[in-house]
């Protein structure tokens, strides 16, 4: 597998560019912004590691494929998910599922600091309680709660 290291061939067209993405996701940092928005670059880039989602714009991290492609990698790619995504059902039934059987990995990457900037009811829920029923959240969100997690001590 060649690997490209200079700039300049990276960018010098969107094969060159898709090869040297597909040879390392890290690519994706120095393509031109024209390459970049290329949706099929950036499906690549998300699907080898979820981590490239933060080089993406703005324009395609807003698509729904590009952002469950890079939470299917790894729940953590919700750090860089746009917050009105994390209220669509299907977002969020994709990283509780992907998230495992316990809410901890979710609340430890910020899910829920996203959710409480997004919506302005407060309710308190305990981790454990959250841990024990995700239908929780999802009935909180429609109702654009807030969710204050407490800890017990």
């Amino acid at each position: 597998m060649k690997t490209m290291t200079n700039i300049d061939d990276i960018n010098k067209d969107k094969d060159s560019a898709l090869i040297a993405v597909c040879d390392d996701y890290k690519a994706y940092k120095f393509l031109t912004a024209e390459h970049k928005s290329i949706k099929a670059i950036a499906l690549v880039a998300v699907a080898a590691k979820y981590k490239a989602l933060k080089w993406v714009p703005e324009s395609l991290r807003d698509d729904k494929e590009i952002v469950l492609t890079a939470l299917r990698n790894n729940y953590k790619a919700i750090k860089w998910i746009p917050k009105w995504l994390l209220l669509d059902d299907e977002i969020l039934d994709e990283a509780l599922e992907y998230g495992g059987d316990s809410f901890e990995g979710i609340i430890n990457v910020g899910i829920f600091n996203k959710l409480i900037q997004a919506s302005n009811v407060i309710n308190q829920f305990t981790v454990e309680e959250l841990m024990q029923n995700k239908s929780t959240i999802k009935k909180m969100m429609s109702k654009n709660a807030t969710l204050v997690i407490s800890h017990p001590n």
